[in-house]
């Protein structure tokens, strides 16, 4: 993974869950969709909570900017994602999920969108927060950055958890937001003493 921005070469990334949001677990071992590094995906729906209806959505179309170094994040990835059936205008507009972690670690979380509902044709009409443990760290709106279609994914590192969970939170602030993908690895120090 191409996390130079944030881990170092002292720092092993030990996976503690990859999700695929709106779909089902798919992967080696479980289905025959390709991932060039074997990565196996396994469905959001365990780690959702808040009360808002979240509607599962696709597409079949092409998704740019996917399988491309360093990452090769799958197409299949980009092409379901998990979104609310209440807009931020209608009071609703909130995607909840919750991960386990161990305390007192580093986390790097990566959030994966991509812009495919029809309904969305230009910039500005579907804008989120993401909050992480409760902090706003960002407001994403993908067709800005990257357009329809395409694939954008951000990073951040959450240090010195005192809690075994790990939140993250969407919320709408123009339409719902939607996520098509979650991963959360450990940054582990690379020392035999550990």
């Amino acid at each position: 993974y191409d996390s130079a921005s944030i881990a170092n070469n002292d720092t092993i990334l030990v996976n503690y869950g990859r999700l695929s949001c709106g779909s089902n677990q798919w992967g080696p071992g479980f289905t025959n969709d390709d991932d060039r590094f074997g990565r196996s995906w396994q469905s959001d729906s365990d780690y959702r909570t808040g009360r808002n209806k979240v509607v599962a959505v696709s597409t079949r179309s092409s998704i740019a900017g996917t399988d491309q170094k360093p990452n090769y994040f799958p197409t299949k990835l980009y092409q379901t994602a998990a979104t609310t059936a209440e807009t931020a205008e209608e009071g609703g507009g909130v995607l909840e999920y919750e991960l386990n972690v161990d305390a007192k670690l580093d986390y790097l979380v990566w959030l994966h969108f991509a812009e495919i509902e029809d309904k969305v044709r230009k910039a500005g009409e579907r804008v989120f927060d993401v909050f992480i443990n409760g902090d706003n760290f960002t407001r994403v709106d993908i067709y800005k950055q990257v357009g329809s279609l395409a694939a954008f994914t951000w990073h951040h590192m959450v240090k010195n958890l005192s809690s075994s969970v790990l939140s993250v939170k969407l919320v709408g602030v123009v339409g719902a937001p939607i996520i098509c993908g979650i991963e959360n690895y450990a940054l582990v120090p690379d020392d035999p003493s550990t």
